[in-house]
């Protein structure tokens, strides 16, 4: 996905390292004395310009400030020692200079646009989004405005309005790829699918070599269920990024999906050859082979696979029909839990937070903790947790003995084979009286072992051995509820949801 972008208008600054920009000059001015005034000011800006460009960032600055001391007006000045603070993390700085030049200049669209952008990266989206509107009170046609405006918007949910601004990017500048890349993003995630691949197609046909284009085609596609169409496209994302590991396990799901297993198979092998470090792929040959097949997934895999995810996670599982929240829930109300908000209340392996507004009402304190930082960003935004902690599920069990009253997991031990170790976990973080409540996907019937990983590289667990499992634990068995999950390929995910007790 594009990022948001900066201006250095009104002075055509390139980003550093630009084909074309002069070298930096440390070396004075030629001989004779340059006259004071207009012609020493130029000289100041063209070469704090080029040392910023080259970046030498402190003798760029020397030269804004020593122009600013003759000129403390001079928004050109301002404006590029706002990009260049930007450019060093120094945002309070930036946010100054910025500040000061429309301060100089009320209309310098610029300058509001640079102080939006800042207060994008600062995460203040509210005050960001008003200077943005204010760029386009001034200038109807910025297509970064537009393209920023959507991006904020998408990152809020507010995909209606990010659609409006990057339809009017894509109708300002058509020959942008992001534009088109965002546009089609913003349709998918409302799914719009077939409009999305449009986009997609469109940004495809400007840059045809761009892999990560061709892997969100493939993704749509998937989604509109024509996996081999799919396929093709995520092999047409390897062919020009070999080490994509988002491409490579996605073309790897779809033949599993189409039941070409030998393809997988070989897909797996190639993908491990090229990155034979990646845990996901040994995990994925494990689930399709048999082979050497663990008793959970390993740490690396589980963060890597979802912070790889977590951007589309929310969307995915609303197409799936996803229903772990729902049901816990349900559970919940089942065992006469009344939502008093009177508890300590884990949400284990929180991800986005989607289980946050069934577990809110019954939480005094609601923590979460995930594995991804990339999920944990996105639990952030809802605003629902009191606190959220990056951490290894049992390893935090483990540091909270007697800490909480409810532990929820939804589709958190779909990642565990052996379920005892974590189970004695979250007894021994429960309160006397505490609750577990949590989701599994059911093993098939007929099975006779206790659990196994599924083609999918998530595990399956049978019923009595979960009893076994909690009552090994020291924990007793409340309720076990039979349910869908979602649907994958057209066709329900069996599920169980369990509930059980702490002792008194």
């Amino acid at each position: 996905m594009a990022d948001v972008r900066r201006m250095t208008d009104p002075d055509d600054l390139p980003p550093p390292g630009e084909p074309g920009v002069p070298a930096p000059r440390e070396d004075p001015p030629p001989r004779g004395e340059i006259p004071p005034g207009p012609v020493m000011d130029t000289y100041l800006l063209e070469k704090a310009k080029a040392l910023q460009a080259g970046g030498h960032f402190e003798q760029a600055e020397r030269c804004y400030r020593q122009l600013l001391e003759r000129d403390p007006k001079s928004v050109r000045a301002l404006n590029n020692l706002g990009v260049l603070y930007e450019t060093q993390k120094r945002m309070t700085e930036a946010e100054w200079a910025y500040r000061r030049a429309i301060e100089v200049n009320p209309t310098l669209a610029p300058a509001h646009y640079n102080l939006g952008h800042a207060l994008q990266v600062d995460g203040r989206l509210d005050q960001a989004e008003q200077c943005y509107r204010r760029v386009l009170s001034l200038d109807p046609w910025s297509f970064a405005a537009h393209f920023n405006l959507g991006r904020l918007f998408e990152d809020q949910g507010r995909l209606g309005e990010a659609e409006s601004h990057f339809r009017r990017a894509v109708e300002i500048v058509p020959e942008s790829p992001a534009a088109h890349s965002c546009l089609g993003e913003a349709l998918y995630r409302l799914g719009r699918f077939e409009d999305a691949l449009a986009s997609f197609e469109r940004s495809i046909a400007i840059e045809p070599l761009a892999a990560s284009e061709h892997f969100r085609a493939g993704k749509t596609l998937d989604a509109l269920g024509r996996l081999a169409d799919a396929a093709v496209a995520y092999r047409r994302s390897i062919e020009i990024e070999p080490n994509s590991p988002v491409a490579n396990e996605n073309l790897v799901r779809a033949l599993e999906r189409l039941g070409r297993f030998g393809e997988a198979v070989q897909a797996l092998a190639e993908w491990q050859s090229r990155a034979p470090e990646d845990p996901l792929a040994a995990h994925l040959f494990a689930a399709l082979t048999g082979a050497d097949v663990p008793e959970r997934a390993s740490d690396d895999c589980v963060r890597e696979t979802f912070d790889r995810f977590a951007s589309d996670y929310d969307a995915t599982l609303e197409r799936l029909g996803y229903r772990g929240p729902a049901l816990i829930g349900i559970a919940l109300a089942k065992d006469g839990l009344e939502a008093a908000g009177a508890l300590e209340v884990l949400d284990a392996g929180c991800g986005t937070g989607l289980c946050a507004e069934v577990l809110r009402p019954h939480a005094l304190r609601l923590v979460g903790v995930d594995l991804s930082a990339a999920m944990l960003s996105y639990a952030r935004r809802r605003g629902a947790y009191d606190e959220l902690v990056e951490r290894e599920l049992v390893a935090y069990l483990d540091e909270h003995p007697d800490a909480f009253d409810l532990v929820a997991g939804g589709d958190t031990l779909i990642y565990f084979g052996a379920l005892e170790p974590v189970l004695a976990a979250a007894a021994r973080a429960l309160r006397p009286g505490g609750r577990l409540v949590f989701t599994l996907e059911q093993l098939p019937e007929g099975e006779s072992v206790a659990h196994r990983i599924a083609p999918s590289g998530r595990y399956q667990h049978s019923e009595t051995y979960v009893r076994g499992a909690l009552q090994a634990g020291g924990l007793t068995p409340r309720l076990i509820l039979h349910a869908a999950l979602r649907h994958e390929g057209g066709s329900p995910v069996p599920g169980l949801v369990v509930l059980a007790g702490a002792a008194e």
